[in-house]
């Protein structure tokens, strides 16, 4: 594995920053500290300049928590940074499609797909980096998410199934606080 020069780590760390920023910038805007995926998904694309013409988006319209919008968030920006230097916004013919659904399993639930095509991959990366960890354990352990990344032959396929409410604000609900989940 190579190591990142300072100037490389740089870019990343700011990119990073960037996209929780931008997550913020929505919370300020945002009544109730809510989210829209819409506009979350909006953000992020428009935030790397990719053309309308190589990406689908949409599904119905689901508000986030906070803490969902950010975890999401930075982990639709590790997805596209991985994107546009790897993957299928990296070759001319490649798109992306970004969409969202309610859960056909856990009907509160929703199910984020990102799918890349047109785009060679031979086998996953030799190792994991901060993109990889974010979405196998960090999305797990903060929206109790279920996500499974696959290394197709026409491009990486992730699918995220997440409540987008606050995981801690369930549990309290559910052990009696509240009065419903």
């Amino acid at each position: 594995m190579a190591s990142l020069s300072a100037e490389d780590f740089a870019a990343h760390l700011e990119g990073r920053l960037n996209a929780i920023s931008r997550v913020h910038g929505i919370l300020m805007r945002a009544p109730g500290a809510i989210v829209d995926l819409t506009e979350l998904v909006s953000e992020e694309l428009r935030s790397q300049a990719i053309p309308d013409s190589r990406v689908e988006t949409g599904g119905p319209p689901v508000t986030l928590s906070g803490k969902a919008a950010g975890s999401i968030g930075l982990a639709l920006h590790e997805l596209m940074t991985n994107a546009l230097k790897f993957g299928a916004l990296a070759t001319p013919g490649g798109r992306l499609s970004v969409l969202w659904f309610w859960d056909a399993e856990d009907p509160h639930s929703i199910r984020l797909e990102w799918r890349e095509k047109g785009v060679k991959l031979d086998s996953a990366p030799d190792h994991k980096g901060f993109g990889m960890e974010l979405l196998e354990r960090t999305l797990p352990y903060e929206l109790r998410a279920r996500v499974n990344v696959e290394f197709a032959a026409d491009g990486l396929q992730c699918v995220v199934i997440f409540r987008p409410e606050d995981p801690e604000r369930l549990t309290v609900e559910r052990d009696g606080a509240g009065g419903h989940a």
